[in-house]
């Protein structure tokens, strides 16, 4: 998770998954929104950006 304006971006939150895959899962991607929610509320978040991983219905609700 990362803060910015413009060209500028701060990291505040990032997170080493524990798996063999590769690739995250719904619930470990939930969980990371979750965090971001938790820091910073949900009416200061403006955008969610995601590599081609982060897809699906399920963790996007």
């Amino acid at each position: 998770m990362t803060v910015g304006c413009g060209a500028w971006h701060v990291p505040l939150y990032s997170e080493l998954l524990n798996n063999r895959s590769g690739n995250s899962n719904a619930a470990q991607r939930i969980a990371v929104l979750e965090v971001c929610v938790a820091v910073l509320g949900r009416e200061r978040i403006g955008l969610v950006l995601g590599d081609r991983e982060f897809v699906g219905r399920i963790w996007l609700k």
